[in-house]
């Protein structure tokens, strides 16, 4: 766990120094270029969520002018924001993994961001726009630094080596070899030459117009685990593994002083735009929690200045070296003052992730839920949050929800095994079910709204009477969630077949499945990629090709199986004969997938976060859905099919046409703030504090956001059941969001 938890602290750390010349810590890169936006596009004003990072932030850089602060965090999105008014700019999405490094083009109008997916992206910093992909899928990048110039990106892999980059086409120029693991990059200064903190201890330098190595030079301590230059390029900073950080003479080796006495393991060194200050992180790792520290030398004499109170695992200087951007466990950013070491602001987090949501039977209402302590009950006709439904702690996290087949009753489970049941339209829950504090990952009522099963990781199934409480029987060791079959006269639990008294029909002579889906006439039941006679318990097709399964579904007519693979495509199979009918290539790692009523349209949410719709009769990719910011986690159908719900790691959840066409956005936070708007008309409605959840901006530039009381008499509505379909004509700047 220390040796974890330390490789991504060293890998977020190398780009601390962030405006000062040195840029360490980023991955490996091939080079594709990321899709820009459809020729013509008129950029028109829009909605910014004003959300911070749904996980904790990994990651932090000041542009070099010190207007902008990206942050990087475990949700896979990059920030932008106003470092004066604090306010969020933009969000960009493109990333399916923890973002650990960004690093600013010496100009500001570009920005690198490392991901654990194994990509770099580079970034547009005025408009958003994606400009390159960069990834070497052989190996696992390790840290990235852009070069003084600003024409060359210089990334790290685990195979010892590090790759120089042409940012203005993505393509790779040369590659260096070091043999040993690398720890951290730097450039010098003038970009000429760029210098590896090594596995061995050792500091090795490049020529990077040549490729020659100039020299290697024994290092402290054994392996140094960051370095960083002096923006004059005099003095070179290298921590080792005793926590000790060596400033040497960069042109000689020579020792100048040691500083020492760390409480941790140092995770950055970051040095002032002067040069005159240092900037130490440190991570205690013997314990839980892990403490973080960060400390500011001032450099000539060795003396400590400043300890940055709280938990800190990263600091970024501002250019102007008046203040240090930290980041931590918590999900904030903290901007320092330099002269005092005093809190100036703080860049609110937003650890709320939509990862659950259901509609009620009529399509009238749906509930969403997640982190946060709550679900949330909305309007699906006006926008209106009708309500929240609390669970015991605000720190528990809502897994499932259902409702009761006549829509009458919700049922809501948390991660610390709560089980609680709602009547649709009171304020207090009906009761609760506790299943012995484990998380109760799913929930399935009985067709005829008798019964309630839940389950409890793989440890066991409930079957509980809602109107009573009383556990009725439990089920033990069941590999996948509970599910009735439509007829309600059948409870799959894995491979085992239950009637509804709770009598064993048959254990299926199957492998412990993870997967299972009924048929609608409720006579085969899917079992990973077999199918199974659900009246007799015979194995009727094994549907060759497809093993481990994580996601599949039936058509609306019984008729095709629709199933995830692992060749980065849907095979769809004829339940009759077990034959593959078709497949829908161009979507990797799909985890959920949905058909909508009519069969017309099929939807996939992969692990990366996207949504694609597809036309199952002629193969053929509908839409990539666009448009909400963060991964999405979760997807739902309405009863009609007409609409579809996605849930989203930034909290929000979005309301889809059947066309893809994005038709409303939602945001409901802890305590009673809640936003819903129209993402082409601007429309909003919401609470009045709600009106602080997003901001306006006018145009597509990365510029200043307004608030949205500034513009109520526009905008705002009771309700969002009529929009219009453009926004105001004229929406002129207003006082900026402070």
């Amino acid at each position: 766990m220390k040796h974890s938890m330390l490789s991504v602290l060293v890998s977020v750390s190398l780009l601390a120094a962030a405006c000062a010349t040195t840029r360490a810590s980023m991955e490996s890169v091939s080079g594709k270029s990321a899709p820009m936006p459809p020729p013509g596009d008129v950029p028109r004003p829009e909605l910014v969520p004003q959300l911070g990072h749904a996980r904790e932030v990994t990651a932090a850089a000041w542009s070099p002018r010190g207007g902008l602060l990206a942050s990087g965090g475990l949700d896979g999105t990059v920030r932008l924001w106003d470092a004066s008014t604090g306010a969020l700019l933009r969000t960009l999405s493109g990333h399916y993994g923890q973002v650990t490094s960004l690093s600013w083009s010496l100009e500001g109008g570009r920005l690198a961001s490392r991901s654990h997916d194994g990509t770099v992206r580079l970034w547009d910093s005025s408009t958003g726009a994606p400009l390159h992909v960069l990834e070497e899928p052989a190996t696992d990048l390790k840290g990235m630094a852009w070069s003084p110039t600003g024409k060359l990106l210089a990334s790290v892999s685990d195979k010892g080596t590090v790759r120089l980059w042409d940012v203005s086409t993505g393509t790779p120029l040369r590659t260096l070899e070091a043999v040993v693991l690398i720890r951290a990059i730097s450039w010098n200064p003038e970009g000429k030459v760029l210098t590896a903190a090594c596995e061995d201890g050792s500091l090795r330098s490049w020529d990077v117009t040549t490729g020659a190595l100039l020299r290697t030079s024994p290092g402290d301590g054994g392996t140094a685990y960051q370095m960083a230059w002096s923006p004059d390029g005099k003095v070179l900073a290298a921590a080792d593994k005793e926590q000790n950080v060596h400033l040497r003479e960069a042109a000689t080796g020579t020792l100048l002083r040691t500083l020492s006495g760390h409480p941790g393991q140092v995770t950055s060194l970051a040095w002032s735009p002067e040069g005159r200050r240092l900037q130490v992180g440190t991570a205690d790792f013997d314990g839980y929690p892990i403490r973080y520290s960060a400390t500011l030398y001032e450099a000539t004499t060795g003396a400590a200045l400043h300890t940055l109170a709280g938990t800190e695992s990263l600091a970024a200087w501002s250019p102007d070296g008046q203040r240090v951007a930290s980041t931590g466990k918590s999900f904030s950013i903290n901007l320092w003052d330099t002269a005092t070491g005093g809190l100036v602001r703080t860049l609110p987090g937003h650890p709320v992730t939509v990862g659950v949501i259901a509609w009620r039977p009529d399509g009238q209402v749906f509930a969403s839920g997640g982190e946060g302590g709550r679900a949330t009950l909305w309007d699906a006709t006006t926008g209106a949050r009708l309500r929240e439904l609390p669970t015991r702690d605000e720190r528990e996290a809502v897994l499932a929800i259902a409702w009761s087949p006549d829509g009458s009753m919700i049922a809501t489970a948390t991660d610390r095994g709560v089980v609680q049941l709602w009547h649709a339209t009171r304020e207090e829950p009906l009761r609760s079910f506790d299943s012995d504090g484990r998380p109760v990952e799913a929930i399935a009522w009985s067709p005829d709204g008798r019964q309630l099963a839940t389950q409890r990781g793989l440890s066991a199934v409930d079957v509980w009477n809602p109107s009573t409480g009383a556990r009725l029987r439990t089920i033990p060791k069941s590999s996948t969630a509970p599910a009735w079959s439509p007829d309600g006269r059948v409870l799959a639990t894995g491979k085992l077949l239950w009637d509804a008294q709770g009598t064993l029909l048959y254990t299926l002579d199957a492998l412990l499945p993870s997967r299972l889906s009924w048929s609608p006439d409720s006579r085969v039941l899917a079992l990973d990629n077999q199918l199974w006679d659900a009246t007799t318990g015979t194995l009727l097709h094994t549907l060759r090709g497809s093993s481990n399964i994580r996601a599949l579904a039936w058509s609306p007519d019984g008729r095709v199986l629709a199933v995830e693979s692992h060749q980065g495509q849907i095979n769809l199979w004829d339940a009759t004969t077990g034959t593959l009918a078709g497949a829908l290539s161009g979507h990797d790692d799909v985890r959920q997938l949905a058909w909508n009523r009519e069969g017309r349209v099929l939807a996939s949410r992969a692990w990366d976060g996207t949504v694609k719709l597809w036309d199952p009769g002629t193969r053929a990719l509908l839409r990539t859905l666009s448009g909400q910011l963060g991964s999405l986690v979760t997807l739902a159908w309405s009863p009609d099919g007409t609409r579809l719900l996605t849930g989203s790691r930034d909290g929000s959840t979005a309301l889809w046409r059947a066309d893809g066409t994005l038709e409303r956005l939602m945001i409901s936070q802890p305590g009673g703030a809640w936003l819903a708007w129209h993402p082409a008309s601007l429309v909003y409605t919401g609470s009045p504090e709600g009106e602080g959840l997003a901001a306006l901006r006018l145009d597509a530039k990365t510029g200043p956001v307004y608030p949205l009381s500034h513009y109520r008499a526009e905008l705002r509505r009771d309700a969002l059941s009529q929009p219009g379909a453009q926004p105001p004509s004229r929406l002129e700047p207003r006082p900026a969001k402070q």
